[in-house]
């Protein structure tokens, strides 16, 4: 599986968890070097970061990026959405970080998302960097002209 096959999966991921709009890979030259594979938005402006990692390695050297803090990255919510093969341990995963194992045919095989009846458990939310997403969004929009 590649890293844009688990991008498209990332996009129906957002939208199952309540996010209809899914922007992906779109970089702005306001967000500190932060380029989300997937940033989802949804009404009232929660924000979901989703980061596809199709390998250890690539989950290692994630671990490194300074706006990868609880405070200075995008997403009200963060996840990793892992291919199956990829051997990560819970205790690897940073704190309030969620994560998604998917397989070949995009069906998630293991997941630590916790939901309640309104969405996403408050308690996992991060202080966002809110001038980053709304750079990623004013990007977004002036290249769709619309």
């Amino acid at each position: 599986m590649t890293h844009a096959d688990l991008v498209k999966i990332s996009v129906k991921m957002a939208h199952k968890l309540g996010f209809p709009l899914a922007i992906t890979e779109l970089k702005a030259s306001s967000t500190k070097g932060e380029i989300p594979d997937c940033l989802a938005f949804k009404g009232g402006g929660d924000t979901l970061l989703i980061e596809c990692k199709t390998s250890r390695a690539d989950f290692l050297r994630d671990k490194e990026k300074k706006f990868k803090s609880k405070s200075l990255g995008m997403g009200d919510y963060r996840l990793f959405l892992f291919c199956e093969s990829v051997n990560i341990s819970h205790n690897e995963i940073p704190k309030d970080w969620e994560y998604i194992k998917v397989n070949e045919s995009g069906e998630v095989t293991e997941s630590s998302i916790r939901i309640t009846n309104l969405g996403l458990i408050d308690s996992l939310q991060f202080k966002k960097n809110a001038k980053a997403e709304v750079a990623v969004l004013y990007s977004y929009i002036r290249r769709s002209k619309i």
